[in-house]
């Protein structure tokens, strides 16, 4: 579903234009993007056993291919336990959207 998503919404045209040489030109230069995950398991998992394959993926193959440079990735884990601090995770994102609007 999510591909799906990511496929319309950074379309031929609108998030980057074909230009008949290796690489497409990236249409969204200037913008940045906010990635915010959570998981039941531990945070650490992805950068432990995955090695944080997928934010290196999302950053070269997405958002370097359209354009965009400036990424930031927050990663929430423990999100279905009781004891997970949702309160102290929602102020993180907060704090850091009110100092990029300021």
């Amino acid at each position: 579903m999510l591909l799906g998503y990511i496929d319309q919404m950074f379309a031929s045209n609108f998030a980057y234009r074909e230009t008949g040489g290796l690489l497409p030109e990236g249409l969204l230069k200037g913008k940045s993007v906010v990635c915010i995950s959570t998981m039941k398991g531990p945070a650490l998992y992805p950068l432990l056993w995955l090695n944080n394959s997928h934010k290196i993926l999302m950053r070269k193959a997405l958002f370097n291919y359209v354009g965009i440079k400036k990424v930031k990735f927050f990663e929430f884990g423990g999100m279905e336990s009781p004891k997970g601090k949702h309160a102290e995770k929602l102020q993180r994102i907060y704090r850091y959207f009110k100092t990029v609007s300021a």
